[in-house]
């Protein structure tokens, strides 16, 4: 029973997933240029996962760039113009 224990103990060390919030207090502000992943862009705009593909769909959301096969990542300078624009709209 307490080698068991164990081995569950080791496995949850090894994962280690950050919460949003915490993910949000590493990304206080995002960098002026570069690319930033989905999860970043997710915490500056008002919309979650589906709103956000919706409207990459419908062109009125910047498309990402595929950095890699696996990686997929929007311009941080396309993300602030965005952001600007969302905050010049009435709420």
């Amino acid at each position: 029973m307490k080698h068991k224990q164990k081995r569950v103990q080791a496995a949850q060390s090894k994962r280690k997933v950050i919460s949003s919030p915490a993910r949000a207090a590493m990304c206080d502000v995002l960098p002026s240029t570069g690319f930033v992943r989905q999860p970043t862009v997710l915490l500056y705009i008002p919309w979650g996962k589906t709103t956000l593909w919706e409207k990459i769909k419908a062109k009125e959301f910047p498309a990402p760039v595929k950095l890699s096969k696996n990686i997929t990542a929007w311009r941080v300078e396309d993300i602030r113009r965005e952001i600007a624009k969302l905050g010049g709209q009435a709420a």
